[in-house]
């Protein structure tokens, strides 16, 4: 059983018409939509960005500069990836 002070919780309430709001509402509707051909859920897809953008500064933070270096190559291949596809859905291949 895990205790509650070993979760680490993160709540965000935006207005729903603001920018970020529209973009929660986009993130949990989008179920089935191309951009989320596996799923998941919009906390799972929120959580997957930042992992994506930050991670290799944790470990650094951490001390673990060799462990760094790989994560951040890792979530450079997997972000160069993500802009391929919104260079290919919104046709900006040739600018």
């Amino acid at each position: 059983m895990t205790k509650s002070t070993d979760v680490v919780e993160i709540r965000i309430r935006r207005n729903k018409n603001s920018s970020a709001g529209r973009l929660f509402k986009f993130l949990m509707n989008c179920y089935n939509h191309r951009i989320n051909e596996d799923g998941k859920t919009a906390s799972q897809l929120v959580l997957q960005a930042a992992w994506l953008l930050y991670w290799p500064f944790v470990l650094e933070r951490e001390g673990n500069q060799e462990k760094a270096r790989e994560a951040a190559f890792w979530c450079i291949r997997h972000l160069e990836s993500h802009i391929l596809k919104m260079k290919i859905h919104f046709g900006l291949l040739d600018r």
